[in-house]
């Protein structure tokens, strides 16, 4: 109690105050919302379009592991160097932070599907490079556009299968994102727990097929939603076809009806 008169005690007080609520939520109450977050995650798992969105969510993850590992040692540190891996980063952080605005924008005029074919087609070239690419310390621009282009594609598919699932379970989005998290974290494992095991070629060609696995997964969800979508319309032009004979139909009568 002494000790509390001295201005540097006070002055601690809120960041030990702090720690120990930290410490007591940690131990109660994220615990409990964790648990009640896993279990509606795995009743997400129920629905087809979950299940198709796996595999593409498992991809960001196992692709952002690779970027943060592979890249950065097999690449960049052997060829161009370990003291350069940072500039490198920096510059597949900057795209990856103006791709997901822009992308966002391209979405609401060409609609999600071609922009995520854009993501696709940006992968295979980079992965298809990495797999034919011998990299020199001479080509440093090559390790600074492979980031860019990286960082373009991470963005897009982070941000928009992101959104998608908000999109597909409207009002039941906690669990959606939920299970986002939770799939990405097992590819980034997955990723993570193969690589002493397997040689970087090996885990690049893991990748393509993660790749097109998830795509397919993709765009089957987005012929279903097409194929609903498509279905409302025509249901719904039926109904004004409906309104409209029905009102022509009482018009008629009552000039009918006039005329009598």
């Amino acid at each position: 109690m002494e000790q509390l008169r001295h201005k540097y005690q006070l002055l601690l007080l809120p960041v030990i105050g702090y720690i120990g609520a930290e410490q007591a939520f940690m131990a109660a109450d994220f615990t409990q919302v964790s648990w009640f977050l896993l279990m509606r995650g795995m009743e997400q798992l129920r629905h087809k379009y979950q299940l198709l969105l796996l595999p593409v969510i498992g991809y960001i993850g196992a692709e952002q592991a690779f970027m943060a590992a592979d890249f950065t040692q097999a690449f960049i540190g052997c060829a161009y160097g370990i003291s350069n891996i940072g500039y490198v980063m920096i510059c597949f952080g900057v795209f990856n932070a103006l791709a997901a605005p822009i992308a966002g924008a391209l979405v609401k005029v060409t609609g999600r599907f071609p922009v995520m074919v854009t993501a696709l087609l940006l992968n295979l070239c980079l992965l298809s490079a990495l797999l034919s690419w011998r990299p020199a310390p001479q080509q440093w621009f090559v390790f600074y556009a492979l980031a860019a282009i990286w960082g373009t594609a991470d963005a897009v598919w982070l941000v928009q299968v992101n959104a998608l699932s908000g999109i597909l379970f409207p009002g039941n989005e906690e669990a959606a994102y939920s299970n986002f998290r939770l799939w990405e974290a097992t590819g980034s494992v997955l990723s993570y727990a193969t690589a002493p095991y397997l040689c970087v070629r090996t885990r690049l060609y893991c990748l393509f097929g993660f790749l097109i696995v998830g795509f397919i997964g993709y765009s089957i969800i987005e012929y279903m939603e097409y194929k609903v979508k498509k279905a409302h319309h025509l249901e719904r032009n039926f109904e004004l076809v409906n309104k409209k004979s029905e009102s022509e139909s009482l018009r008629k009568s009552r000039n009918d009806d006039e005329d009598y």
